[in-house]
């Protein structure tokens, strides 16, 4: 079930532009997916943390986080802490916060700047697509980015799964078929216009039973 990007195209080559953005205006406005930004306060402790996907209405869940800081920036993925079944949606997000020596950094990237793959071995369950524009973002130091899990990826008509692809699809929550999946949570940015090969991820393993 080779899935192609043809059909649903998420990463599109437009001509390059960048828009600086301070981070007053990455607070108050939408611009990587929903981004909200949290204070460590929010954050709490022992993996429990304000479910960020319910329009401000917050509900406290538990979560299993898994980090990786490589002194530029501090990645932590959170993944609901459950027994995954085929029928229970799974709730991931991601945190992204710049702990450097300056007090702000500019990043350069695409729309989204922060992506997730979901892989099976056999079949992409989400390809972590592109807009393929070149924008410029400031993240202050401190400050804490949720990144909220979105589906990303597409079909090809002739697949003989492609019902099946078209309505997972559709659904907005994540509900994966029994088997072991690998989930990696990815900076999907640069640390100059030059050169946008920063890397920076998160990667699990887990089993839906």
């Amino acid at each position: 079930m080779k899935k192609l990007s043809l059909i649903i195209v998420l990463s599109i080559f437009l001509l390059t532009s960048c828009n600086s953005e301070t981070n007053d205006d990455i607070t108050n406005r939408d611009t990587n997916n929903n981004n909200m930004v949290l204070t460590g306060e929010e954050i709490g402790d022992k993996g429990k943390i304000k479910d960020i996907n319910s329009n401000n209405q917050y509900k406290v869940k538990k979560y299993k986080s898994y980090e990786n800081n490589d002194g530029i920036f501090k990645i932590t993925l959170f993944i609901e802490d459950m027994v995954y079944t085929p029928k229970k949606p799974i709730d991931i997000f991601s945190t992204v916060e710049y702990v450097g020596d300056s007090e702000e950094i500019t990043i350069w990237h695409g729309i989204p700047y922060f992506n997730y793959t979901i892989f099976d071995g056999k079949d992409n369950y989400n390809e972590g697509m592109t807009l393929d524009v070149l924008k410029c973002t400031v993240l202050k130091k401190g400050e804490i980015y949720t990144i909220p899990f979105v589906k990303s990826g597409g079909w090809s008509n002739d697949d003989k799964d492609a019902k099946y692809w078209e309505s997972y699809y559709k659904d907005k929550e994540l509900k994966l078929p029994t088997g072991e999946y690998e989930l990696v949570a990815y900076c999907d940015f640069g640390l100059s216009e030059d050169d946008l090969s920063y890397e920076n991820k998160v990667e699990i393993v887990f089993e839906v039973e």
